[in-house]
C-alpha cells in the first residue's frame, strides 16, 4: 500500500530527533546552565498516631514565594526560588545552588481531615501537618455465618 511521504516519518528524520533530544537534555543540566528553569525539593514524609507530616527542605525561598493547596485528596505545594540579582561589584564565578520554579503533588489518604491542615516553617524546612480523621479511618467488615 502507498503511504504519502512524510518527513518527521523517514528513519533518519527520527534518529536525528533522538540525537537532538539527547543533546537538550544534555546540556540542560544544571553542570552547564548557571540558573536552572525547575528543581525538584526534598521531601520528607513521616506519620505517627495523630498525623501525617511532610517536610519540604526550601532554604532560601521566601515563604510568600510558596502556594500549598489541596485539592479533593490531592496536596499540592509550589513555588519559586529566585536568584538574588548579581551584585555590581562583583561576579559569581560559581553557582551550584538550583533556582527555578517547582511542583509537587501527593495523593493523601482518605482518613486525613482536610479543614484542619496546618503548615509552618522552621530553620528552611517547611511543616504541612494531615491530622486523621479518627471517624474516617478503615472499617473492619465482619462475615456472617449462614
Amino acid at each position: 500500500m502507498l503511504e504519502e511521504y512524510k518527513p518527521k516519518n523517514h528513519p533518519i528524520a527520527r534518529i536525528k530527533e533522538e540525537i537532538t533530544s539527547m543533546i537538550h537534555r544534555f546540556f540542560d543540566d544544571s553542570f552547564f546552565n548557571l540558573q536552572t528553569k525547575t528543581f525538584m525539593p526534598s521531601i520528607n514524609l513521616r506519620e505517627d498516631e495523630e498525623k501525617f507530616i511532610v517536610e519540604t527542605e526550601l532554604p532560601g525561598i521566601d515563604m510568600k514565594d510558596i502556594d500549598i493547596e489541596i485539592h479533593g485528596n490531592k496536596l499540592t505545594i509550589k513555588g519559586e526560588k529566585r536568584i538574588e540579582k548579581e551584585n555590581k561589584e562583583g561576579k559569581n564565578h560559581i553557582i551550584e545552588s538550583q533556582y527555578g520554579s517547582f511542583y509537587r503533588t501527593f495523593t493523601i489518604p482518605d482518613h486525613v481531615d482536610t479543614d484542619k491542615i496546618s503548615a509552618e516553617s522552621k530553620n528552611g524546612i517547611v511543616y504541612i501537618y494531615l491530622p486523621k480523621d479518627k471517624t474516617n479511618g478503615p472499617k473492619r467488615i465482619d462475615i456472617r455465618r449462614r
